[in-house]
């Protein structure tokens, strides 16, 4: 054989090996790009199923967030409810309310070591109102400084201690004090209203 006819043979060799080298090359790339393709699949479908469960994390918490305010101020109207048969509020009848204990406990209540500083710790504000009959002049509620006369209409025996927005319930009660007259001395009675806050939690 010549050499030129084995260079030739050669040749044509090295030209098939190259050829499939190149090919072999060509199905690399193509497999890379198809496992990066899967690749970024995966990290979409991924993002996407987080992005889904923040979501639904995000309102199962406000959910959660309204059944927590929501218990708490159920348990605000069952103190509510109770407040005017216990003993620091009671007149000694269903459903009514002593004045003039109210103004003790209205003291007591600021007192900064006091019993009753935080005997009320679910409940945000808590006072009586006057509804009927209607103090004359007087528009809305107008706080006394003392027990409910002809000028003012309401004790605040607690307020809230935070900036947070409160919601209020209120229940009707007889609200009754001593007067006197002509030596005799007789409770005289109105209607009102025990009005107690509930805190919303953030």
């Amino acid at each position: 054989m010549s050499c030129d006819r084995h260079f030739l043979k050669s040749s044509r060799s090295y030209s098939r090996l190259h050829f499939k080298n190149i090919k072999t090359r060509l199905k690399c790339k193509r497999s890379q790009m198809k496992i990066m393709e899967m690749s970024f699949m995966i990290l979409a479908l991924f993002l996407f199923f987080v992005m889904v469960g923040l979501f639904f994390l995000a309102t199962y918490t406000a959910d959660l967030k309204n059944q927590v305010n929501l218990l708490y101020r159920q348990g605000t109207i069952n103190t509510l409810a109770a407040l005017s048969e216990t003993p620091e509020f009671t007149c000694g009848d269903g459903n009514c309310v002593d004045l003039d204990k109210m103004i003790t406990l209205k003291g007591m209540a600021k007192e900064p070591n006091g019993v009753y500083r935080n005997f009320w710790s679910s409940i945000g504000t808590l006072k009586i109102v006057k509804v009927y009959p209607l103090v004359p002049g007087v528009l809305g509620e107008q706080v006394c400084t003392g027990n409910i006369d002809d000028t003012c209409n309401s004790i605040t025996i607690k307020q809230k201690l935070t900036t947070e927005n409160e919601i209020l319930d209120w229940t009707f009660v007889s609200i009754c004090k001593k007067e006197t007259n002509d030596g005799y001395i007789y409770d005289k009675c109105e209607i009102g209203r025990i009005i107690a806050g509930t805190v919303e939690k953030k």
